[in-house]
């Protein structure tokens, strides 16, 4: 590679290469035309021979002499026409190019094809110019940069030096500042002391109160609990009663029965009462032998009609127990739906009460731990409050020495911001007359 790449450098990147080249490659075929003009004369004296035409006006080496001629014409018009093309245009832009840049104007550029000599110059003499270019943006650039920092510094240093000259006059204020500060912290913390014994009560009332919200959590649990237990136990008595009573209603149907039955008795007391009749009727017209028959039916009737008395007896007693059955079985069935209507929703609302004891007992539970938290959080940031204070007093004090040495200290700074202040209306100054030059330049 290295031997092509010389071998490209002496003749294809050549300017001498590209001139010599056509006058070499001219003389070989000027040669080459002297040999076949000499040929054609050649050729020609033998016809003219033939002819009998005289041929001394043909002697001699008329082909070196034209291509003599030829190939010295042809150099000169290769030579002048290669040069005009590869020198002298190109040499004539890099001179309008060098005066462009000698006046500024750097927004030209250098198109030249090849890599020969001229053109590596016209490509070096780019590259300047772009280097140029990127300078003088940057330059342009860190000017205007330079300008505004030194403004801004300029600005900042004097505000500074103004700040600075009324921090100095008014340290003697800071040191009674830090004094009265002092004082302050002093006070704030004995009322820090207050607040720690405050929160220790607080502290201590709400475990009370945890305690508290426990036990009336635990209460009404306990209190839903013998509610259900109970709503359970009065619906199974309600269903136990209701039972019986359905029982003793049907056994009160006896006393129908029993009426049945002393209706059926009295029938039959009536009639027994019409054979006694009929009996004493047939023992008065038997006379004397009838007496005994007429004892007997005598008997009968009187049997027949306390029968009777008796029966109305069991009839009016039969109604009263009837009657009797039916107020129990009423009164019976009104305790029962007053169990069922009343007392149930008694209960269930006993059991929704203390289940809403529950949740008022979880709630006033919650927020207890809640505050317990944020008191033991609140003596916490207390204490660092404390430390904090008592930081701020030593602070203080320490404050209070220095304000003397930061009193001179602060005299001194303001007499090297005054320098400081001197030298950036220098650099303002000085970016400025920077600018100035740079605007010469044509990008």
């Amino acid at each position: 590679m290295k031997i092509i790449d010389t071998l490209n450098k002496w003749t294809l990147e050549s300017i001498k290469f590209k001139l010599i080249f056509p006058i070499v490659l001219v003389q070989i075929l000027g040669t080459n035309i002297g040999k076949f003009v000499n040929f054609i004369l050649d050729t020609g004296k033998e016809v003219i021979a033939k002819a009998g035409i005289q041929k001394e006006f043909m002697e001699g080496n008329i082909g070196l002499y034209v291509s003599s001629v030829f190939s010295t014409l042809i150099s000169v018009l290769i030579v002048v026409f290669m040069y005009d093309r590869l020198v002298l245009r190109r040499l004539q832009s890099v001179a309008r190019f060098t005066d462009k840049l000698g006046a500024g104007d750097l927004s030209s550029e250098l198109h030249f094809k090849g890599n020969d000599d001229i053109s590596k110059l016209g490509k070096s003499l780019n590259t300047g110019s772009t280097s140029i270019k990127k300078l003088v943006v940057e330059i342009d650039s860190a000017s205007n940069s330079i300008h505004q920092s030194s403004s801004a510094m300029l600005d900042a240093t004097r505000n500074s030096t103004a700040s600075i000259a009324r921090i100095q006059s008014k340290s003697h204020i800071l040191a009674q500042d830090a004094t009265s500060l002092l004082n302050d912290t002093q006070r704030a913390k004995l009322s820090l002391l207050k607040i720690t014994r405050s929160n220790d009560e607080l502290l201590h009332k709400v475990k009370a109160s945890l305690e508290t919200s426990s036990a009336i959590k635990t209460r009404a649990t306990q209190m839903e609990v013998e509610a259900v237990h109970s709503l359970e136990k009065a619906i199974r008595t309600y269903e136990e009663k209701q039972q019986n009573l359905r029982n003793a209603i049907e056994a009160g149907r006896i006393v129908d029965e029993i009426y049945v039955i002393s209706a059926s008795i009295k029938e039959i007391s009536s009639q027994t009462n019409i054979l006694a009749l009929n009996a004493s009727i047939e023992a008065a017209r038997a006379g004397q032998q009838g007496k005994g028959f007429q004892v007997v039916a005598e008997r009968v009737k009187k049997l027949s009609s306390e029968s009777a008395e008796a029966i109305s007896h069991i009839d009016e007693m039969v109604v009263q127990v009837k009657d009797a059955f039916l107020k129990l079985g009423k009164s019976s069935q009104d305790i029962l739906d007053y169990m069922n209507n009343e007392v149930k929703a008694d209960y269930k609302l006993l059991i929704q009460t203390g289940q809403q004891y529950q949740r008022d007992a979880q709630v006033i539970l919650t927020l207890s731990e809640e505050v317990h938290t944020s008191t033991e959080l609140m003596g916490y940031a207390v204490a660092d409050i404390e430390d904090v204070i008592v930081g701020v007093s030593e602070s203080s004090s320490r404050a209070a020495g220095y304000t003397s040495e930061m009193k001179e200290s602060l005299g001194e700074m303001n007499e090297a911001m005054h320098k400081v202040t001197d030298s950036m209306e220098g650099q303002a100054e000085m970016s400025v007359q920077l600018r100035e030059s740079i605007k010469r330049f044509n990008l």
